[in-house]
């Protein structure tokens, strides 16, 4: 890895997610969205083309997202 004090301007391809979230303690929830989200990876994979899986956060307020990212726009809601 090569580190600059050069900033570079990169621009990422639009990405389309997928993902169970859980809102409070960050420790406490990210394990427990990662176990209900691994439960849907089987019909994801065989409905979508999963490009890399994911974790997203914000701090305040807490929110935990585990995903992944798919090729295409799902056309319908994934999940249930």
């Amino acid at each position: 890895m090569n580190l600059t004090e050069t900033a570079e301007i990169v621009i990422w391809p639009e990405t389309h997610y997928v993902f169970a979230e859980r809102k409070g303690s960050i420790p406490k929830n990210a394990p427990l969205t990662w176990q209900e989200f691994q439960e849907s990876v089987p019909q994801l994979k065989s409905n979508f083309a999963v490009t890399r899986f994911l974790s997203l956060y914000k701090m305040e307020p807490p929110v935990y997202r585990a995903g992944a990212s798919v090729a295409a726009k799902p056309l319908f809601p994934v999940g249930g």
